[in-house]
């Protein structure tokens, strides 16, 4: 045993109060203490995600629920636990006691009638007196509410609801429980069933692929008060409206409401509704914030900016006056750059959160007096703050680093100081992540980028690495990229450089423009003809072979989604790749039959000026320009997806062009199945190894995957 070793060992003072100085000190000197050990895909798949909280109304306890997932048993674990805010003893923060088991793992249905592929977690609410919470689990295939004390115990079902619950909310006195409900279980079954046995009707707005089954499509139900924003994806015979029921908590008797308690019920943002004492209805909304002022982003110019992020400005209506932030750091893109705001009684001032510094790669939160117009910064920095949530003087958020997945942080708004609350996944500090270095780039067209090289394990200065870019999204935690399918901490152990790339977004175009229609086939004219993300890629590139980083030869490129269409265009327009991964690849004119949403056709014809690829828009698609294609391409498509691909895998495939595709049954846009998740990490580190690297794994099972790769390199080879 090393020296440094037995000195840990023996001395429990230094592990308590020195103990990471004494660990650095230590590692110097004997460099063969190793304590710590590589990120593996097993490490990246089984993450304990949290995926929504709620913190207690007297502020003592958060309440959250995590989601991790299980390869083997291709399952997720759902579970509910607390952990205290201020608890009495000095302890180190990790995972909090367990509350109750999360019911069975379902993914949502969106309002287009569509599912992603993500969990998104499941709403919840604290009783008033915060003895215990409520929340909806899945059991025996329905979505019903449950409760648990605070300090666990039995778990009581409450709801016996002929719907599945979607959300709750409790009355300021805890008596009764306000919950929303969509369409009654039999009833979509019973039509399903007959669709089933006639026939689905092929409707214009309802496509069979594309993140759906081929199946009838039922959009979850909306609040008539809100827009859903999928109007021209829905049918009207198939548009629904949540309805709202009322539990009595003490009796466990259920009722409607009255269209004054709906309308209230969506008219309130907390998790309480005030209810009279003497009918038990709601009586009026939002009493405890009715002295705080009117915070907004306001829209600096209406006439100019009437798309979906307005450049806007912080403004508070006091007494029907408005006070207008007039730093700079109060303007920006509403949603985009300015994200959200609460009001601090304790300090008199707004708080707000915002993308912020150089690029927009940089998250903060400031605090401005609308009294002296005075505005400080609270925090400011390269972790990714979500889902924040104000307690008197302090921010609760989920917070994600480069190397540490989602914790719960508490932020003191009057210092700025972080407290760690629940770090459900503590084995990460103790692991050895690579160098990581931010870059910037831009498009040349006023829009920036950015992205995160991650540096392979054991670099040596000087000497050029195969790299892999992965797209499309590059902020907190860098794990897979968007649709987490290139375990990026787990593939830089393989010796090959990883850019995480975070494309360029045209925020002029969303800020003026209004029209759906219209904003779709600018977001497209930007990604096909100007080649905005292309370019912005492709100046870091640039500049990381310039620098001796990057070996030109061995660069890869990944995607899913929006990042799947800059693989296409990557492929099609440079020839700089030695091999790509994508989740499909649609560009050709069978996608835009078999996609069949009617906004879909009609986006894509205001784009290309009638059918899209045929003429001279031809030259935009992958298989009809397949002659000119030699880069290897793997393509790993969800069932609902893959159709969209036929068509251009089949010409790469009569051209003999080196492409491999395989097809995952029932996944959606995201691979939701772990076991799927696992084959599509381990296949994406297998094929770039080949690739770039001309390595082999030597498991006899992946034999007949390497005799494949080698045929097609064969052939790649003759036709240069």
């Amino acid at each position: 045993m090393p020296i440094g070793m037995k000195i840990l060992r023996k001395s429990s003072f230094a592990r308590k109060i020195y103990g990471v100085q004494i660990l650095l000190l230590l590692t110097l000197i004997f460099p063969d203490l190793s304590l710590a050990r590589a990120v593996t895909t097993e490490d990246l798949l089984t993450i304990r995600d949290i995926k929504t909280y709620e913190v207690s109304p007297d502020g003592k306890s958060v309440a959250y629920q995590i989601v991790q997932a299980d390869p083997e048993a291709n399952t997720y674990k759902l579970a509910w636990k607390i952990m205290d805010i201020f608890p009495e003893t000095d302890q180190e923060r990790q995972g909090g006691r367990f509350l109750a088991d999360g019911g069975e793992f379902y993914l949502p249905v969106f309002p287009d009638g569509m599912k992603v592929g993500e969990f998104v977690g499941t709403p919840a609410a604290w009783s008033p007196d915060s003895r215990w919470i409520a929340f909806t689990r899945k059991m025996d295939d329905a979505v019903q509410i449950w409760r648990v004390d605070r300090e666990g115990g039995k778990v009581v079902q409450l709801t016996h609801s002929t719907a599945d619950v979607e959300n709750l909310k409790f009355s300021r006195d805890g008596r009764l429980l306000y919950f929303t409900v969509g369409r009654d279980r039999a009833d979509v079954e019973r039509e399903v069933n007959k669709e089933n046995r006639e026939g689905v009707l092929v409707q214009d707005d309802i496509s069979p692929v594309y993140s759906s089954d081929v199946r009838s499509i039922w959009p979850t139900c909306k609040a008539s008060q809100t827009s859903s924003g999928y109007e021209d994806l829905m049918k009207s015979d198939r548009h629904c409206e949540l309805r709202v029921r009322i539990l009595d908590v003490t009796s466990g008797k259920e009722r409607i409401v009255t269209d004054k308690e709906t309308e209230n019920y969506f008219g309130n943002s907390t998790a309480f509704i005030e209810t009279s004492k003497d009918t038990g209805q709601v009586e009026e909304v939002g009493k405890a914030s009715s002295v705080d002022p009117k915070i907004q982003f306001r829209n600096v110019n209406p006439e100019i900016f009437k798309g979906f992020a307005p450049l806007s400005r912080l403004e508070v209506v006091v007494g029907g006056r408005g006070i207008t932030c007039a730093h700079e750091a109060c303007l920006g893109y509403r949603g985009r750059i300015l994200r959200k705001f609460w009001w601090s009684p304790e300090l008199n001032k707004v708080i707000f959160q915002r993308r912020d510094g150089s690029h927009h790669s940089l998250m903060a939160l400031y605090a401005w007096s609308p009294e002296t117009g005075k505005l400080r910064t609270i925090v400011r920095g390269d972790e990714l703050l979500q889902d924040c949530r104000r307690r008197e003087q302090k921010m609760i958020c989920k917070e994600e680093g480069w190397t540490s997945p989602a914790k719960l942080v508490s932020i003191d708004l009057a210092t700025g100081q972080k407290e760690l609350l629940v770090d459900e996944n503590p084995a990460f500090r103790e692991m050895k992540f690579t160098k990581i270095e931010k870059l910037l780039s831009d498009d040349g067209m006023g829009n920036t980028a950015y992205g995160h090289l991650v540096y392979p394990a054991n670099y040596e200065k000087g000497r050029a690495y195969p790299l892999v870019v992965v797209q499309y999204r590059s902020a907190g935690f860098l794990r897979g990229g968007t649709g987490d399918e290139v375990p990026i901490h787990a593939l830089v152990q393989q010796g090959i450089m990883v850019l995480s790339f975070d494309m360029t977004d045209d925020l002029e175009n969303y800020a003026r423009t209004g029209d759906f229609l219209e904003m779709s086939a600018k977001h497209w004219s930007y990604l096909l003809f100007d080649q905005g993300t292309l370019i912005a890629l492709n100046r870091i590139l640039d500049k990381l072979v310039e620098r001796g980083l990057v070996d030109p030869a061995h660069i890869g490129i990944t995607g899913l989604s929006h990042g799947a269409s800059t693989v296409e265009q990557e492929i099609l327009f440079t020839d700089r790749f030695a091999a790509a991964s994508a989740a499909y690849i649609s560009s050709n004119p069978m996608a835009y039959y078999v996609h069949n949403l009617s906004i879909n056709r009609k986006y894509k014809n205001f784009l290309f000026g009638g059918k899209p690829y045929v003429g001279e828009s031809a030259a935009f698609s992958l298989g009809l320009n397949a002659g000119k294609i030699n880069t290897p391409l793997l393509v790993q498509a969800a069932d609902r997806e893959f159709q969209l691909s036929m068509q251009n895998y089949t010409l790469l495939r009569e051209a003999g062009k080196p492409v491999e595709m395989y097809i995952f049954p029932d996944a959606y846009h995201v691979k939701w199945q772990p076991a799927q998740r696992q084959a599509v990490y381990k296949r994406h580190i297998d094929w770039f190894k080949f690739w770039l690297q001309g390595k082999e794994d030597p498991d006899p099972v992946k034999q007949k995957q390497y005799r494949r790769w080698r045929e097609m390199r064969k052939n790649l080879n003759e036709d240069q």
